[in-house]
């Protein structure tokens, strides 16, 4: 089942969906959107993927229901990945992870 979670990353309120067993056998992969999309864009991917993979989908800063960021620079790719690095270390808990991004998401 897909549900709705928040992590705070840095001071800001990133949404997510979550599709997650947290098993530590299970591997996490983490779907970035693209422009300008969030976090559902993938979830009819989320609901036919092997449940063999724990799943997570967050809406990046200032998407949907993530919390916007409070400077222009911090929407630059610099930041951006920073901030992305940090979302996955407070998600992963131990696990190995893969990346999938679409379009904004995937730069």
């Amino acid at each position: 089942m897909v549900v709705s979670k928040y992590v705070n990353v840095e001071g800001a309120s990133l949404h997510y969906l979550s599709r997650e067993e947290e098993s530590a056998e299970n591997p996490l992969l983490i779907m970035f959107h693209g422009f300008p999309e969030n976090a559902h864009t993938w979830e009819a991917l989320m609901a036919i993927l092997p449940t063999s993979l724990d799943i997570i989908a967050p809406d990046l800063p200032g998407y949907h229901l993530s919390s916007p960021l409070p400077n222009e620079t911090d929407y630059q790719v610099p930041s951006l990945i920073s901030r992305m690095a940090a979302f996955i270390e407070k998600v992963q808990k131990g696990r190995k992870v893969i990346l999938l991004g679409h379009d904004w998401g995937g730069q």
